[in-house]
């Protein structure tokens, strides 16, 4: 157990001649000094610098240090392994928990900036929405982090299920489980900064989110096209409409950026919009959903077919300062693919597909790439950029990517759109099996 000395420490003499009263905290033959609010002047100090008699300090400071013993004494189990920094910093931290206060709101939009700050932009979005959620709930725009139960959790959520949707909007099933699970990780980022469980400082002991049963999220509604449908867009004609000056028609802009990210695995309009070239004939660049989280950046490097080519050349930016020139004609990517989802609405409405949306084409790719041109499952992962299952990790650890498998197969799925075949002929090719299989023909199934 440490002990405690009232001191003057000879090395700070300030100019006037006095002398900073300290405690000093000896622990395992280390001393540390914790400053006081007292003063002693030259005067009351002896040769020796220690307090002359009839000085009140060492009496003054008692209440000081009877409150340090109290302390190191409700970590008990604990001071023994600690060296004396950490008491000091175990003694101060508790002198600052006993009226410790954290708005959580305000700790909430400090960690967004940061996030994009740090160019992750996604996941600052995602913690703005469930924040906003959270503030409409409270109908206030403070509250502090230990007002936050598993009570006020439970009644978020009730909340949610039944606030109704904006203008204009269907409601969505997944925000009780999204946003909760948003706010449990800010929550704990909250934790991980002010609690400091090695040394037992707590200020944050309540954890509301862990203790409440969340709505698990639900299966996303959301399908493929059909082949039929998706043959349709390729025929969607040009809409002749009014546009605005030096902007694109809607519907036409839709359906171009829709064939294209299906050209192109399933690329995101946000990296459509902040594609910088081509070289040797590829696109190559990190997806921006992921590269922030994944030790490869998310890199997707992907030969451009000649469908592709043209609608590059269609929307290319005359400055070269992007391959697109969406730059030009919209502030910045979200602006972009809203107005690409609402043209996609339209194209939707010519091929009875209401809920078209840009994703749309990347599942669509994904299901055909399966269903009709028999693509090894993980062809399609490595295809759509996902990270390879847990227990191929380790393996791609000592693999050096080949994209001329993905090259391959996006080639495959092409021609088969393109062309008039509704079954395909599964042969023996690295895109189905290792193994020798004698060639067979199967019906192929409609994509779901």
């Amino acid at each position: 157990m440490p002990t405690f000395k009232t001191v003057i420490h000879p090395r700070y003499k300030k100019a006037d001649g006095v002398f900073r009263v300290k405690i000093r905290i000896t622990h395992n033959k280390q001393s540390r000094y914790i400053p006081t609010c007292y003063y002693a002047s030259s005067s009351e100090v002896n040769e020796k610098f220690d307090f002359k008699r009839g000085t009140s300090y060492v009496r003054d400071t008692m209440p000081i240090i009877d409150e340090y013993r109290k302390i190191c004494n409700k970590c008990a189990d604990k001071i023994e392994t600690m060296n004396v920094d950490q008491i000091v910093e175990l003694i101060k931290n508790y002198k600052e928990d006993e009226n410790f206060k954290l708005d959580f709101i305000a700790f909430g939009r400090r960690h967004i900036q940061q996030l994009r700050d740090n160019d992750h932009k996604g996941n600052a979005d995602m913690y703005q929405c469930a924040l906003n959620a959270f503030v409409r709930f409270l109908r206030r725009n403070k509250i502090d982090i230990n007002e936050i139960t598993s009570r006020v959790v439970k009644q978020f959520i009730t909340f949610l299920e039944n606030e109704k949707p904006r203008a204009g909007h269907k409601k969505g099933r997944r925000s009780p489980s999204l946003y909760c699970a948003t706010l449990k990780a800010l929550h704990n980022v909250a934790k991980a900064e002010y609690n400091d469980e090695d040394i037992g400082v707590i200020r944050i002991p309540l954890s509301p989110f862990s203790r409440t049963k969340v709505p698990p999220i639900p299966r996303t509604e959301k399908k493929p096209m059909t082949l039929e449908q998706l043959r349709a867009v390729f025929n969607v004609p040009d809409d002749d409409t009014f546009q605005r000056r030096g902007d694109y028609n809607i519907r036409n802009l839709g359906r171009d950026i829709g064939l294209l990210s299906f050209f192109l695995i399933g690329i995101n309009t946000v990296d459509l919009y902040n594609c910088t070239g081509i070289q040797n004939g590829r696109l190559i660049y990190n997806r921006t959903k992921t590269k922030n989280r994944r030790q490869d950046k998310a890199k997707i490097d992907i030969r451009i077919e000649p469908e592709a080519l043209a609608l590059i050349e269609k929307y290319r930016d005359p400055t070269g300062v992007r391959l697109f020139e969406f730059h030009r004609k919209y502030a910045n990517s979200d602006i972009f693919n809203a107005q690409v989802n609402k043209g996609l609405k339209r194209v939707g409405k010519v091929i009875n597909f209401p809920d078209l949306e840009t994703y749309t084409f990347r599942r669509t790719w994904a299901s055909i790439a399966w269903n009709h041109c028999g693509i090894r499952d993980d062809i399609v992962n490595f295809a759509l950029g996902h990270s390879p299952r847990e227990e191929k990790k380790l393996a791609h650890i000592y693999i050096t990517e080949d994209w001329n498998i993905v090259d391959k197969a996006n080639r495959a799925v092409i021609d088969f759109v393109k062309s008039n075949q509704t079954e395909v002929s599964l042969t023996n090719s690295k895109y189905i099996s290792n193994e020798t299989a004698p060639e067979k023909s199967v019906q192929a199934p409609v994509a779901s």
